[in-house]
């Protein structure tokens, strides 16, 4: 999409140093662009939220030359980098944000300038891992009883989304990496109120669907010792680990798979977890946002103030 705001970077440049009121972010995903513009105004700043992709434009060769991979991410960490070093004008009035992804479980550092933000956890999705708006969208969303409690909610879907996580983790360090297949919840089923994920089956399929197992030297064995020892050397917040769609596509499951009259009449519409995720994801409360580092940097450099 471009609508005519599509800059390169030395336009984007001269752009902030000739407009002294103006201010923007640009994000690494569109789900990140709406959420902080939604911020930024509830909390009284006018400033201009951007995809990068709507935004920017940045040569294959400039992210590449930042040591990033061609993609959105690379694309505003190279951004980020390239406004910093061209004028310290423009690197204060812009700021970039990008998801942290896997970059923790793989030991990967970024590099740091100041008008280079990421989330605080590995996608903006997780911001909803939290009772608070997870609570609002079972009692206002589903009409569920006080004895679904969102806290209990969270504490069943963590084991197996850690679970997932370690899976992906491992399918990725394969010596032919390998994506996870669909339908992840195909692979869970739920037993005395708890999800008991299959793994194996996680993994299995997921490599079976590309090129068979047979391509790879590891066995079966070895390929779930290194899956527990992943796991069981992982002390990191479970939203440092989990992938926010998992979290979206298993909490659904789970509520409408535990809970099935949640779902019935007006509201067989949230099955899909696409949904489900967007709705989810418009139960946050900017007072509640305000608590994390991102949106705190965000307010203090796009000069907002209380919520209105």
């Amino acid at each position: 999409m471009n609508d005519g705001t599509k800059r390169t970077l030395a336009e984007l440049v001269t752009l902030h140093e000739i407009e002294p009121d103006l201010t923007e972010v640009i994000t690494e995903g569109r789900s990140d662009s709406s959420l902080i513009k939604w911020f930024l105004r509830r909390r009284g700043s006018a400033a201009a939220v951007y995809c990068v992709s709507d935004r920017l434009e940045v040569p294959p060769s400039e992210v590449r030359a930042r040591g990033q991979s061609v993609g959105n991410k690379g694309r505003v960490v190279a951004a980020a980098l390239n406004i910093s070093e061209a004028s310290t004008e423009a690197s204060r009035k812009i700021s970039f944000v990008y998801d942290i992804d896997d970059d923790i479980l793989n030991g990967s550092v970024q590099p740091e300038t100041d008008c280079l933000l990421h989330t605080d956890y590995r996608t903006i999705e997780l911001y909803a891992f939290s009772a608070s708006p997870l609570d609002k969208f079972l009692k206002v969303i589903l009409h569920a009883d006080d004895d679904v409690k969102a806290t209990d909610v969270l504490q069943s879907i963590t084991g197996p989304l850690i679970g997932i996580a370690f899976a992906r983790l491992l399918l990725s360090r394969l010596p032919e990496p390998v994506a996870m297949v669909d339908s992840i919840e195909k692979r869970c089923t739920l037993k005395a109120g708890s999800i008991i994920l299959d793994a194996w089956a996680l993994i299995a399929d997921s490599i079976n669907s590309v090129r068979g197992r047979r391509r790879f030297v590891a066995t079966r064995e070895s390929i779930l010792a290194e899956y527990d020892q992943l796991k069981s050397a992982c002390t990191l917040d479970p939203r440092l680990v989990i992938r926010g769609h998992d979290f979206m596509q298993i909490c659904c499951y789970y509520l409408k798979t535990r809970y099935a009259s949640l779902f019935r009449e007006d509201r067989i519409a949230y099955k899909s977890w696409v949904v489900f995720e967007m709705t989810l994801m418009a139960c946050l409360e900017s007072e509640d946002l305000m608590t994390y580092p991102l949106f705190q940097t965000l307010a203090q450099r796009h000069h907002a103030h209380a919520s209105t």
